[in-house]
């Protein structure tokens, strides 16, 4: 969840360009961290 958190924060507080892919790149991975968890 860290990661989807400094994503939106790098947007906001940063003002970094890509927003929206940027947080989708971080739900893809810790979604990816989730399922290795579960199933690893």
């Amino acid at each position: 969840m860290g990661i989807v958190f400094g994503a939106i924060m790098g947007i906001v507080v940063l003002k970094e360009a890509q927003g929206a892919r940027r947080i989708v790149a971080a739900g893809l991975v810790a979604m990816g961290v989730v399922v290795l968890g579960i199933f690893g």
